[in-house]
This record gives C-alpha cells, structure tokens and sequence, in this order.
C-alpha cells in the first residue's frame, strides 16, 4: 500500500519496463514521469483499446497524492476506484449518494476491521483535492456541494422531459423503431464475436458532454433524429437473459438513462442555474 512518496517508490522498484509501469492490484499501473508517481487504471476494459490508462492520481515527493479526475471521470470508473484506489493507497472512496462520492482515510467502525468514511474524515469529492498520504489529512478541503434547482427550470425539465420520454413510446407503438432495431441486432451479432472486453466499443456513452448535449436539444425541440433514436437502441445492455434487442428492452434502457443521468441532464437543461451554492 502506498502511504507515503517512499512506499511508491519501494513498490516502483524493480519495474521492468517504465513504458509499460509497474503492475498493481486491478490491473492498474503505476508509472514515474519524472519526481510523481502517477496511478493510472486500464481502459482497455471499457472501450476495447489495448495498453491505454487513465490518470487517477499522483503522488509527490511531499507525501501529498493528488486526484486527477473530473468528477464524470470518477462516475464513469467509479466500480473499479471503489473496490481498488484503497487496495493501492491509504484513501478510500466511497459513493454516498447517486453520482456523489465521499474520498478519505477510512476509519473502522462498530468494532470491525471494515472502513468507512464520514463527513468528519472525508471529503466530497472534486478534481485536484489533495491528501497528505501519512496522516489522510485533507490538504485543500472545500465545502460540500448544494445544489439548488430554479422553481420554474425544474418545472420545464419535469414538463419537456414528460413529453419527450411520451412521444418516444408512441413512436416504439407504431413501428418507428423497428428498422433501427434489426439494424442495432444486425451490428450486435458481429460484435458479439469479439472478445468480452471489447463489445462495449459500440454502446453510447453518455457520460460525454457531445451525447448529453445532443439528447437535450432533442428533447427541447422534441425531435427524435435517427442519430439519437439509434443510441438509446444501442443502450440497451447485454445479457444472458435475451439475445436480441426488442423494443421493450429499449424503453426501459432509456428509463434508466434518464434516472442514471439524471442530475448532469438537468444540469445541462440550466436547472440548477450557473452557480452551486455550497453547504458549510
């Protein structure tokens, strides 16, 4: 476990090869540009591209670990940062409320060995927060985000957002969907002669500013362009339960984007307005 600059370095030693870093729990690397040490997970779980990492954090000769992250970043890699970040290094996360999470020193609990952050040892968690690796102190603690909606803004997303999931289901009712479906289950079927790890390639992501924006101006102008129809369609997860997309499985994936994206849409449909407030 890294808990301070020399415990990296005493795990980086021995590397054999700097490009490709030092092996840690999780498949994560551990690489050195310079004086930082810097903990990168794998994409290649996630897109199908080989010997890529993502930054997660870096550690400095002062003892301090840095995290990288955006905050979608950390909501796009958050299973594996859950389970892994406090395998490698002495700070946890932990998710605390949908699309939020908690980073910190965990402490035990109720008498057992497992860990736990609260708000009196944690933070919530935002991109460049720094912790001194030795004690877990928070080096740059800010106050928890609030978010606010504007009345009238919530009242046009709940009212757009009504119509727009309402004309979706009439147009699934008279077939518009159809000619997109075969065509998504065409394209599923030679996907699914690649390898596990790589059939995620062609699915949607959502976590992206360009689809986010996309879906949106949609739903303000209630249209339902062949673009965005066919990303909701290819959506729809796999499963050992079915074999084919139907148009059943596809309202019900668009149900769990909306609920699963629910605060960055909003968000982006000026809701919550231009400034968070902050909570002391």
């Amino acid at each position: 476990m890294i808990s301070s600059y020399k415990d990296a370095e005493n795990m980086y030693a021995g590397c054999r090869s700097p490009a490709a870093g030092k092996p840690l729990p999780g498949r994560w690397r551990l690489f050195k540009e310079k004086n930082t040490f810097v903990i990168c997970l794998p994409l290649s779980w996630h897109r199908g591209v080989a010997g890529v990492y993502l930054p997660v954090a870096a550690v400095t000769p002062n003892n301090r670990l840095t995290m990288l992250l955006s905050e979608d970043e950390l909501v796009r890699h958050s299973h594996t940062i859950v389970l892994v970040l406090d395998r490698i290094t002495s700070i946890m996360c932990q998710r605390f409320a949908k699309g939020k999470y908690r980073i910190g020193k965990g402490v035990s609990t109720g008498g057992w060995n497992w860990l736990s952050l609260g708000k009196q040892n944690s933070q919530q968690y935002y991109k460049g927060i720094k912790f001194d690796l030795m004690t877990g102190l928070c080096l740059n603690p800010e106050p928890d985000e609030a978010i606010e909606p504007i009345p009238e803004q919530r009242k046009i997303w709940l009212r757009e957002l009504k119509r727009f999931k309402r004309g979706l289901k009439s147009r699934a009712r008279v077939g518009a969907l159809t000619m997109h479906i075969q065509e998504a289950n065409t394209i599923r079927a030679e996907n699914n002669k690649l390898p596990w790890r790589e059939r995620e390639r062609l699915t949607t992501d959502w976590e992206q500013d360009e689809w986010r924006k996309k879906l949106v101006r949609c739903m303000k102008d209630e249209k339902y362009s062949p673009e965005i129809l066919m990303a909701f369609i290819q959506s729809v997860e796999a499963s050992w339960r079915y074999t084919n997309i139907t148009q059943e499985l596809v309202l019900e994936a668009v149900d769990r984007i909306f609920t699963r994206h629910s605060e960055v849409l909003r968000r982006e449909y000026g809701v919550f307005g231009k400034i968070l407030h902050k909570k002391k």
